[in-house]
């Protein structure tokens, strides 16, 4: 018995995020794959951090984009504490541009048969509460880092 296997398309993700009341654009990465984007807008200020979403085969990947970048290396053990600390959602390494440091994004995947509305919309409120937790430690115990914000005036 062959599995029943679900593969999420962007035109779902859009439908969740019409939903959700986010607005988006779909636009191409790096890698020239289909990705949508949206600002998540912090609470109490005129700026946001942009999330991206896109279906990668089986499942789909939410994450940042531009969220922490340039940590010094020597604050990892910082961000490992962390990510044990919050719940859903995990930061993930990516490749820095600078020597010493590293850049860091927050997201989640869902697989198969976790994508769902309900689900999908779970993992959003806990991604934006995970990104108002972490500037909040990042701000406490001083680590520095830069974020590649979306300014609203």
């Amino acid at each position: 018995m062959k599995p029943n296997i679900k593969i999420p398309t962007n035109e779902e993700i859009k439908v969740f995020l019409d939903g959700y009341g986010w607005h988006y654009r779909e636009t191409a990465s790096t890698e020239g794959k289909a990705v949508i984007i949206s600002p998540y807008i912090l609470e109490k200020e005129k700026k946001g951090i942009l999330i991206s979403f896109r279906a990668e085969g089986e499942f789909i990947m939410v994450s940042t984009a531009g969220f922490l970048k340039n940590v010094p290396e020597s604050f990892s053990k910082n961000l490992l504490v962390m990510n044990d600390r919050i719940k859903l959602v995990k930061l993930f390494i990516v490749d820095s541009s600078e020597a010493g440091t590293f850049d860091a994004e927050l997201g989640f995947e869902l697989w198969n048969e976790s994508w769902n509305k309900e689900t999908f919309y779970s993992f959003m409120d806990m991604l934006a509460l995970g990104i108002e937790r972490i500037i909040e430690k990042l701000a406490a115990e001083n680590i520095p880092y830069k974020t590649g914000f979306v300014v609203y005036t």
